[in-house]
Protein backbone atom coordinates (compact mmCIF):
# COMPACT_ATOMS: atom_id res chain seq x y z
CA UNK A 1 0.00 0.00 0.00
CA UNK A 2 1.08 3.60 -0.67
CA UNK A 3 0.01 6.95 0.79
CA UNK A 4 -1.86 7.84 -2.37
CA UNK A 5 -4.06 4.73 -2.13
CA UNK A 6 -7.64 5.13 -1.03
CA UNK A 7 -8.73 3.40 2.19
CA UNK A 8 -10.52 0.69 0.27
CA UNK A 9 -7.50 0.04 -1.95
CA UNK A 10 -5.22 -0.12 1.09
CA UNK A 11 -7.52 -2.66 2.74
CA UNK A 12 -7.56 -4.66 -0.47
CA UNK A 13 -3.76 -4.68 -0.79
CA UNK A 14 -3.30 -5.57 2.89
CA UNK A 15 -5.78 -8.41 2.46
CA UNK A 16 -3.87 -9.67 -0.57
CA UNK A 17 -0.58 -9.57 1.34
CA UNK A 18 -2.13 -11.47 4.26
CA UNK A 19 -3.48 -14.13 1.90
CA UNK A 20 -0.08 -14.46 0.23
CA UNK A 21 1.53 -14.80 3.66
CA UNK A 22 -0.93 -17.51 4.68
CA UNK A 23 -0.36 -19.41 1.42
CA UNK A 24 3.41 -19.19 1.82
CA UNK A 25 3.18 -20.41 5.43
CA UNK A 26 0.98 -23.35 4.39
CA UNK A 27 3.34 -24.27 1.54
CA UNK A 28 6.35 -24.15 3.87
CA UNK A 29 4.53 -26.29 6.45
CA UNK A 30 3.48 -28.86 3.83
CA UNK A 31 7.02 -28.96 2.44
CA UNK A 32 8.43 -29.50 5.93
CA UNK A 33 5.98 -32.36 6.55
CA UNK A 34 6.83 -33.85 3.16
CA UNK A 35 10.55 -33.61 3.82
CA UNK A 36 10.22 -35.28 7.25
CA UNK A 37 8.04 -38.05 5.80
CA UNK A 38 10.46 -38.53 2.90
CA UNK A 39 13.44 -38.73 5.26
CA UNK A 40 11.70 -41.23 7.57
CA UNK A 41 10.55 -43.38 4.67
CA UNK A 42 14.06 -43.36 3.17
CA UNK A 43 15.49 -44.56 6.50
CA UNK A 44 12.93 -47.38 6.70
CA UNK A 45 13.70 -48.35 3.10
CA UNK A 46 17.38 -48.67 4.02
CA UNK A 47 16.44 -50.78 7.06
CA UNK A 48 14.26 -52.96 4.82
CA UNK A 49 17.10 -53.50 2.33
CA UNK A 50 19.45 -54.58 5.10
CA UNK A 51 16.79 -56.88 6.57
CA UNK A 52 15.96 -58.62 3.29
CA UNK A 53 19.64 -59.10 2.40
CA UNK A 54 20.00 -61.34 5.46
CA UNK A 55 16.74 -63.29 5.10
CA UNK A 56 18.44 -66.27 3.47
CA UNK A 57 21.17 -66.47 6.11
CA UNK A 58 20.53 -69.22 8.67
CA UNK A 59 21.07 -68.76 12.41
CA UNK A 60 23.86 -70.52 14.26
CA UNK A 61 22.46 -73.75 15.75
CA UNK A 62 20.41 -76.82 14.91
CA UNK A 63 16.89 -76.60 13.48
CA UNK A 64 14.26 -78.52 15.41
CA UNK A 65 11.09 -80.21 14.07
CA UNK A 66 9.11 -76.96 14.46
CA UNK A 67 11.54 -74.97 12.32
CA UNK A 68 13.25 -73.02 15.12
CA UNK A 69 17.02 -72.91 15.59
CA UNK A 70 18.54 -73.78 18.95
CA UNK A 71 22.04 -73.96 20.38
CA UNK A 72 22.72 -75.33 23.85
CA UNK A 73 18.94 -75.52 24.34
CA UNK A 74 18.60 -71.78 23.75
CA UNK A 75 16.67 -70.25 20.87
CA UNK A 76 18.69 -68.47 18.19
CA UNK A 77 17.39 -65.34 16.50
CA UNK A 78 17.20 -64.96 12.74
CA UNK A 79 20.20 -62.91 11.46
CA UNK A 80 18.05 -60.00 10.16
CA UNK A 81 16.31 -59.82 13.55
CA UNK A 82 19.70 -59.56 15.24
CA UNK A 83 20.50 -56.57 13.04
CA UNK A 84 17.24 -54.88 14.06
CA UNK A 85 18.12 -55.48 17.71
CA UNK A 86 21.12 -53.19 17.23
CA UNK A 87 18.63 -50.37 16.58
CA UNK A 88 15.96 -51.24 19.15
CA UNK A 89 15.68 -54.30 21.40
CA UNK A 90 11.90 -53.89 21.50
CA UNK A 91 11.55 -55.26 17.97
CA UNK A 92 9.15 -58.24 17.97
CA UNK A 93 9.06 -59.05 14.28
CA UNK A 94 8.88 -57.80 10.74
CA UNK A 95 6.04 -57.38 8.24
CA UNK A 96 6.09 -57.10 4.48
CA UNK A 97 3.17 -57.10 2.06
CA UNK A 98 4.70 -57.62 -1.40
CA UNK A 99 4.13 -54.84 -3.96
CA UNK A 100 3.07 -52.34 -1.29
CA UNK A 101 4.93 -49.83 0.89
CA UNK A 102 4.25 -51.93 3.99
CA UNK A 103 7.74 -53.18 4.77
CA UNK A 104 8.52 -52.40 8.42
CA UNK A 105 9.75 -53.71 11.77
CA UNK A 106 7.12 -54.39 14.45
CA UNK A 107 7.76 -53.10 17.97
CA UNK A 108 6.18 -53.81 21.33
CA UNK A 109 6.18 -51.77 24.51
CA UNK A 110 6.04 -54.38 27.28
CA UNK A 111 4.53 -52.14 29.92
CA UNK A 112 0.84 -52.20 30.75
CA UNK A 113 1.03 -48.44 31.33
CA UNK A 114 1.32 -46.65 28.01
CA UNK A 115 1.74 -49.62 25.65
CA UNK A 116 -1.06 -48.28 23.43
CA UNK A 117 0.40 -44.78 22.99
CA UNK A 118 4.17 -45.20 23.27
CA UNK A 119 4.76 -45.90 19.56
CA UNK A 120 1.97 -43.72 18.22
CA UNK A 121 4.47 -40.84 18.10
CA UNK A 122 7.86 -42.57 18.20
CA UNK A 123 9.87 -44.20 15.44
CA UNK A 124 11.90 -47.36 15.95
CA UNK A 125 14.85 -45.31 17.18
CA UNK A 126 12.59 -43.89 19.91
CA UNK A 127 12.69 -40.45 18.26
CA UNK A 128 9.56 -38.29 18.08
CA UNK A 129 7.63 -38.96 14.89
CA UNK A 130 4.14 -38.01 13.77
CA UNK A 131 3.99 -41.24 11.76
CA UNK A 132 4.87 -43.37 14.76
CA UNK A 133 5.75 -47.06 14.34
CA UNK A 134 3.94 -50.32 13.77
CA UNK A 135 3.42 -51.90 17.17
CA UNK A 136 1.96 -55.03 18.68
CA UNK A 137 -0.89 -55.22 21.16
CA UNK A 138 0.33 -55.65 24.74
CA UNK A 139 -1.65 -58.88 25.06
CA UNK A 140 -0.30 -60.37 21.82
CA UNK A 141 2.60 -62.81 21.83
CA UNK A 142 4.48 -63.71 18.67
CA UNK A 143 7.23 -66.21 19.43
CA UNK A 144 7.82 -64.27 22.64
CA UNK A 145 10.85 -65.70 24.43
CA UNK A 146 9.98 -66.75 27.97
CA UNK A 147 11.53 -68.52 30.94
CA UNK A 148 8.93 -69.55 33.48
CA UNK A 149 6.52 -66.62 33.76
CA UNK A 150 9.11 -64.01 32.80
CA UNK A 151 10.04 -62.34 29.53
CA UNK A 152 13.64 -62.99 28.51
CA UNK A 153 15.36 -59.69 27.77
CA UNK A 154 17.56 -59.50 24.69
CA UNK A 155 20.68 -59.07 26.83
CA UNK A 156 19.94 -62.38 28.56
CA UNK A 157 19.02 -64.64 25.65
CA UNK A 158 22.38 -66.45 25.73
CA UNK A 159 22.36 -67.09 29.48
CA UNK A 160 18.77 -67.72 30.62
CA UNK A 161 17.78 -71.40 30.75
CA UNK A 162 14.44 -73.21 30.44
CA UNK A 163 13.48 -71.13 27.42
CA UNK A 164 10.25 -71.50 25.48
CA UNK A 165 8.30 -69.42 22.97
CA UNK A 166 4.81 -68.13 23.78
CA UNK A 167 2.22 -67.34 21.10
CA UNK A 168 -1.24 -65.82 20.92
CA UNK A 169 -4.05 -67.23 18.83
CA UNK A 170 -4.54 -63.80 17.23
CA UNK A 171 -1.64 -61.34 16.95
CA UNK A 172 -2.89 -57.74 16.69
CA UNK A 173 -0.72 -55.00 15.15
CA UNK A 174 -1.53 -51.28 15.04
CA UNK A 175 -0.26 -48.43 12.88
CA UNK A 176 -1.18 -44.95 11.68
CA UNK A 177 -3.14 -44.46 8.46
CA UNK A 178 -0.61 -42.00 7.05
CA UNK A 179 -1.54 -39.94 4.01
CA UNK A 180 1.66 -40.85 2.16
CA UNK A 181 0.97 -44.60 2.63
CA UNK A 182 3.61 -44.83 5.36
CA UNK A 183 3.08 -47.31 8.19
CA UNK A 184 -0.45 -48.72 7.69
CA UNK A 185 -1.50 -45.96 5.30
CA UNK A 186 -1.40 -48.59 2.57
CA UNK A 187 -4.19 -50.59 4.21
CA UNK A 188 -6.76 -48.16 2.81
CA UNK A 189 -6.22 -49.76 -0.60
CA UNK A 190 -7.61 -53.00 0.85
CA UNK A 191 -11.06 -51.44 0.63
CA UNK A 192 -10.98 -52.60 -3.00
CA UNK A 193 -11.65 -56.35 -3.33
CA UNK A 194 -9.64 -56.61 -6.55
CA UNK A 195 -6.67 -55.05 -4.76
CA UNK A 196 -7.07 -57.52 -1.89
CA UNK A 197 -7.03 -60.47 -4.28
CA UNK A 198 -3.73 -59.22 -5.73
CA UNK A 199 -2.17 -58.63 -2.30
CA UNK A 200 -3.42 -61.51 -0.18
CA UNK A 201 -0.02 -62.74 0.99
CA UNK A 202 1.60 -61.19 4.05
CA UNK A 203 5.14 -62.05 5.10
CA UNK A 204 5.13 -61.75 8.88
CA UNK A 205 8.30 -62.93 10.60
CA UNK A 206 9.01 -63.29 14.28
CA UNK A 207 12.53 -62.85 15.60
CA UNK A 208 12.95 -66.62 15.42
CA UNK A 209 11.05 -67.88 12.39
CA UNK A 210 9.59 -66.79 9.05
CA UNK A 211 5.85 -67.10 8.42
CA UNK A 212 3.36 -66.47 5.65
CA UNK A 213 -0.23 -65.32 6.14
CA UNK A 214 -3.18 -65.03 3.75
CA UNK A 215 -5.82 -62.27 3.94
CA UNK A 216 -9.35 -63.62 4.36
CA UNK A 217 -11.36 -60.55 5.41
CA UNK A 218 -11.36 -56.76 5.55
CA UNK A 219 -13.69 -54.92 7.93
CA UNK A 220 -14.67 -51.36 8.77
CA UNK A 221 -15.68 -51.31 12.40
CA UNK A 222 -16.78 -49.03 15.22
CA UNK A 223 -14.82 -49.33 18.48
CA UNK A 224 -16.55 -46.76 20.71
CA UNK A 225 -17.91 -48.55 23.81
CA UNK A 226 -20.81 -46.10 23.83
CA UNK A 227 -21.90 -47.35 20.41
CA UNK A 228 -22.33 -51.06 21.12
CA UNK A 229 -25.75 -50.88 19.51
CA UNK A 230 -24.09 -49.99 16.20
CA UNK A 231 -24.12 -53.01 13.87
CA UNK A 232 -20.49 -52.22 13.04
CA UNK A 233 -19.31 -52.34 16.66
CA UNK A 234 -16.48 -54.86 17.06
CA UNK A 235 -14.06 -55.10 19.98
CA UNK A 236 -11.56 -57.18 17.99
CA UNK A 237 -8.74 -56.06 20.30
CA UNK A 238 -10.27 -58.15 23.09
CA UNK A 239 -9.55 -61.40 21.27
CA UNK A 240 -5.80 -62.18 21.49
CA UNK A 241 -6.69 -65.75 22.47
CA UNK A 242 -9.71 -67.92 21.87
CA UNK A 243 -11.86 -70.45 23.61
CA UNK A 244 -14.17 -72.62 21.55
CA UNK A 245 -16.98 -70.17 22.23
CA UNK A 246 -15.06 -66.92 21.79
CA UNK A 247 -13.60 -68.07 18.45
CA UNK A 248 -17.09 -68.55 17.02
CA UNK A 249 -18.12 -65.19 18.49
CA UNK A 250 -15.09 -63.50 16.90
CA UNK A 251 -15.69 -65.03 13.48
CA UNK A 252 -19.37 -64.10 13.57
CA UNK A 253 -18.41 -60.48 14.23
CA UNK A 254 -15.88 -60.61 11.39
CA UNK A 255 -18.52 -61.83 8.95
CA UNK A 256 -21.06 -59.22 10.10
CA UNK A 257 -18.67 -56.27 9.68
CA UNK A 258 -16.68 -57.46 6.65
CA UNK A 259 -17.11 -55.76 3.28
CA UNK A 260 -14.53 -58.16 1.84
CA UNK A 261 -14.83 -61.78 2.98
CA UNK A 262 -12.98 -64.43 1.01
CA UNK A 263 -12.99 -67.59 3.14
CA UNK A 264 -13.27 -68.99 6.65
CA UNK A 265 -9.99 -70.13 8.21
CA UNK A 266 -9.79 -73.57 9.73
CA UNK A 267 -10.44 -73.38 13.46
CA UNK A 268 -7.19 -73.35 15.44
CA UNK A 269 -5.16 -71.65 12.69
CA UNK A 270 -3.14 -68.67 14.07
CA UNK A 271 -4.55 -65.31 12.98
CA UNK A 272 -3.05 -61.89 12.32
CA UNK A 273 -5.12 -58.69 12.62
CA UNK A 274 -3.78 -55.42 11.20
CA UNK A 275 -5.53 -52.32 12.50
CA UNK A 276 -5.53 -48.67 11.46
CA UNK A 277 -7.87 -45.70 11.79
CA UNK A 278 -10.09 -44.31 9.07
CA UNK A 279 -12.66 -41.54 8.82
CA UNK A 280 -12.51 -38.46 11.04
CA UNK A 281 -9.19 -37.65 12.73
CA UNK A 282 -9.34 -38.79 16.34
CA UNK A 283 -12.42 -40.89 15.63
CA UNK A 284 -13.17 -44.44 16.73
CA UNK A 285 -13.67 -46.06 13.32
CA UNK A 286 -11.09 -48.67 12.40
CA UNK A 287 -10.12 -50.54 9.26
CA UNK A 288 -8.91 -54.05 10.04
CA UNK A 289 -7.31 -56.57 7.71
CA UNK A 290 -7.48 -60.16 8.92
CA UNK A 291 -5.31 -63.05 7.75
CA UNK A 292 -4.49 -66.61 8.75
CA UNK A 293 -1.19 -68.46 8.86
CA UNK A 294 -0.57 -70.65 5.83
Amino acid sequence: PSKSDSKSLRKYKIGVLICIGVVVAVVITVCCYWFVDFSEQKEYEDIAKDYHKLETVLPDGEQNSEGYFLKDNRYRMLPPALELMKINTRVEGYIQIPDTKIDYPILKYNNIEGWDIHYLKRDMREKESRNGSLFMDYYSDFDTLMSGDNFVEYADIDTVTNQYLRNSDNVIVYGHNSVADMMFGGLKHFEDKDYVLKHQIINFNSNYKRYGYKVFAVCKVETDLNKKADARYFDYYNYPNFTEESYDEFMNKVQKTAFVYLETPEKGTPLLTLSTCFGAVGGTDRLIVLSYRM
